[in-house]
């Protein structure tokens, strides 16, 4: 799994996904982050979800 969000700091990093739950009322994917922390993060901030129509259109692809 990638971070695809251009704002996250850790944007373009992969990592391995370890599991995908609804956290918070969201989708989100659980990875190992420093030191073997787990960590979640929004799964449309990754490549995991489709491309969002929305943006799709307004970058003009």
């Amino acid at each position: 799994m990638r971070i695809t969000h251009p704002f996250h700091p850790l944007c373009g990093r992969t990592f391995e996904l370890i599991c995908r739950r609804r956290h918070w009322g969201e989708d989100r994917v659980v990875y190992e982050g420093q030191n073997g922390r787990l960590c979640t993060i929004a799964s449309a901030w990754t490549d995991i979800e489709p491309p969002d129509g929305f943006r799709l259109v307004a970058a003009g692809t």
